[in-house]
């Protein structure tokens, strides 16, 4: 085993760069994840469904997110410019949400004490405007999720589609 070349010391030195922002990526979204549920649990004023409505959104939105971006990532010819993209996204609508939710709740308010809403149909309306404020930023979440999983050859190649990198572990032998 020789000492590395200059080349391969700049693919690892780039892979380990990206691996890096990987793992800050990952670490931001559990952060927004923990953020919402307490903003939430002070707007609706209980922290089950605050926990609810971010687990099922989070969740929602990166399935939602995979449906949507999946075939996008396929066609990109530059997966770390989406990628990157993706996350200016997720950064500007995660400085965004608490002022979305204030709004909305202001909304809400404004509709609730018309008193003209049954409270099942409140409640509804109450966690749904909540819902909508999250999925936007999961679903962009759940669309860089899918690049990470592209396998990139030194070239900038695919070595094979999005969905096959994200599907193969669940595949059988």
């Amino acid at each position: 085993m020789g000492a590395w070349s200059a080349p391969d010391k700049g693919v690892w030195a780039m892979n380990s760069f990206i691996s890096l922002l990987f793992f800050l990526s990952g670490i931001t979204g559990l952060v927004y994840e923990v953020l919402w549920a307490k903003y939430l649990s002070l707007l609706l004023g209980t922290t089950a469904q605050a926990h609810t409505i971010v687990l099922a959104t989070f969740l929602g939105g990166l399935a939602l997110g995979n449906a949507v971006f999946g075939p996008q990532a396929d066609k990109a010819a530059n997966h770390l410019r989406l990628y990157g993209w993706l996350e200016v996204g997720i950064g500007l609508l995660g400085v965004l949400s608490p002022l979305s939710l204030h709004f909305l709740s202001d909304v809400y308010i404004a509709i609730a004490s018309q008193q003209m809403l049954p409270p099942m149909l409140a409640l509804v309306l109450r966690l749904s405007l909540c819902m909508g404020v999250l999925l936007l930023p999961a679903m962009l979440m759940g669309g860089t999720l899918l690049i990470e999983f592209i396998p990139i050859k030194p070239s900038g190649a695919m070595v094979c589609t999005a969905r096959e990198s994200y599907a193969a572990p669940s595949r059988p032998p």
